[in-house]
């Protein structure tokens, strides 16, 4: 799972470097501290934009072929994120890519209990 660190505000969710997760946080939560949770196997990788919910961009840092896919490692501003690509996926390293997920593919912890927040 990717971890992001993020806050509340203005009931959406934030990331530190300002990439605003269309997920409503409860009016209790605002100004919290909250972290982002993506599965690799959720991302959608490209070299182009998907126009999906929340995209991250970034380059190639690492790619691990493991039988059938492909672990890519991205560095983002956001910070590191892995994506599981199917081994055909034409990426190589150093390449511009973008990172799309889907907002049911988003999970949210508490940063200090690390509870899940339940989203829907």
């Amino acid at each position: 799972m990717n971890f992001i660190d993020a806050n509340c505000k203005e009931g959406l969710v934030q990331t530190n470097d300002g990439i605003r997760i269309p997920v409503t946080c409860d009016a209790e939560l605002e100004g919290s501290d909250v972290v982002i949770g993506l599965r690799p196997e959720n991302g959608v990788l490209s070299t182009d934009d998907k126009g999906m919910a929340i995209e991250f961009r970034g380059e190639v840092i690492l790619i691990e072929t493991t039988g059938s896919n492909r672990n890519i490692h991205t560095r983002t501003a956001t910070g590191t994120l892995l994506v599981v690509a199917p081994r055909s996926a034409d990426i190589g390293l150093g390449d511009k890519v973008s990172i799309g997920y889907r907002t049911e593919d988003v999970f949210l912890f508490e940063k200090n209990t690390k509870k899940r927040i339940r989203l829907y």
